[in-house]
């Protein structure tokens, strides 16, 4: 079965006012037309639609069902035709975001405040995803943009087709296995250095973006970690670390994640992590990604 919008628009008005002349006059076509129009319409479905009576047309059982179908497809049509008409800007859309464990706490809530103030128009749909994953869920369509993260010291060959927008730069500092009350922190980088060769560490995996990133990060410094605890989480890392088990690398949004006694210092060489926006470059023509995108550097600026 195949029918046009013609053919629907005329069955609709062929309906309402039951004549061919009618329909004709109502749309502005000839009496030919329309009958040409149902005559193709009716060869299209398996039923009769009309029952003839003297120059009148009603309609039959399965006109009616018909028609209750053709007036919902022709309301959506012009919906559709009403929403294409208005300003780009004010058009509602829908976008899917990835997000991971620590900006979801902290940058998260704050860009789509902003982006509610801005683009009321745009609804967010937030989809948790390990950092990882989050270039290939871009890439494959999965979500149509997504927070992320970025190492300096151990930076990522960037997927084709994609566009990396830096919202953010924090410094890396290591979590120490002291409390902060009971022990004072090395002020020189030598002594650092010497502390972070001979203590423990609880490092992400080193198959993992923040894994390999911190081992590059520590040999930077001039030490090779004694990596005891391998954990993913860093809530958990933050934990093991303020127990006593040894060091691990934290930045000031972890630790909006999971705060900590443990006494803070830097790296013996600067280390830092960029929080980023990855977007298929092609979608930035899009009004709704860039509006998105605006929001949350403002919301990374601004925040609190």
């Amino acid at each position: 079965m195949s029918w046009t919008l013609n053919q629907m628009r005329t069955f609709q008005a062929l309906s309402q006012r039951g004549t061919m002349a009618a329909a004709a006059e109502a749309l502005g076509y000839s009496i030919g037309a329309v009958s040409q129009q149902m005559a193709a319409l009716e060869a299209s479905v398996p039923r009769q639609l009309f029952l003839r009576d003297g120059r009148n047309l009603l309609l039959t059982d399965a006109g009616h069902v018909l028609v209750r179908h053709v007036e919902a497809i022709l309301n959506a049509e012009a919906e559709a035709r009403a929403a294409m008409s208005e300003d780009e800007q004010q058009q509602s859309t829908e976008l899917r975001l990835g997000v991971f464990g620590s900006a979801a706490v902290t940058l998260v809530p704050r860009g789509l405040l902003l982006l509610q103030e801005s683009a009321p128009n745009i609804r967010v749909h937030t989809q948790e995803i390990g950092v990882d994953q989050m270039t290939m869920a871009v890439v494959r369509g999965a979500v149509d943009l997504a927070l992320g993260v970025d190492y300096p010291d151990a930076p990522e060959t960037p997927q084709r087709g994609t566009t990396i927008i830096p919202l953010e730069e924090e410094e890396m500092l290591m979590a120490l296995p002291y409390a902060a009350d009971t022990f004072e922190v090395p002020s020189s980088p030598a002594r650092r250095r010497k502390l972070a060769r001979e203590s423990d560490w609880i490092l992400a995996p080193p198959d993992s973006y923040l894994g390999r990133a911190m081992r590059v990060a520590c040999v930077r410094s001039g030490f090779e970690p004694r990596v005891v605890h391998q954990v993913t989480d860093s809530a958990v890392a933050i934990a093991l670390a303020e127990a006593g088990v040894g060091i691990t690398p934290v930045a000031r949004r972890m630790l909006q994640l999971r705060s900590t006694k443990s006494a803070l210092m830097p790296f013996p060489k600067s280390t830092r992590r960029r929080i980023v926006l990855v977007v298929r470059t092609a979608s930035l023509e899009r009004h709704s990604v860039t509006a998105v995108a605006e929001a949350f550097k403002r919301a990374a600026v601004d925040e609190p």
